[in-house]
């Protein structure tokens, strides 16, 4: 009967050390996750910064860049972010 025992304590704390491995794993993918996610962000952010202070300096980019907007936005507060009418039905 004690060696019973005995094996049932080793599975319980091989279970137990299971179930806090599995919870660190998910902590590290979650962690992950969240650091692509601000990285993600910053590479938006440089890139829209770039080709923002490249339409301020060009007239041509400017217009090509409003196009754009116009064309992707669908948001109607997204399209005021950048001073852009509702959007045009059709």
């Amino acid at each position: 009967m004690a060696a019973q025992r005995s094996l049932d304590d080793q599975i319980k704390a091989l279970e137990e050390r299971r179930r806090k491995i599995d919870s660190q794993i998910a902590r590290l993918h979650a962690a992950g996750r969240a650091e692509a996610r601000k990285r993600d962000t910053r590479r938006k952010i440089l890139a829209g910064a770039v080709v923002l202070n490249q339409a301020d300096e060009n007239e041509a980019a400017k217009t090509r860049l409003w196009k754009l907007l116009d064309q992707a936005l669908v948001k109607d507060r997204d399209r005021e972010l950048f001073n852009l009418g509702p959007r045009a039905e059709g």
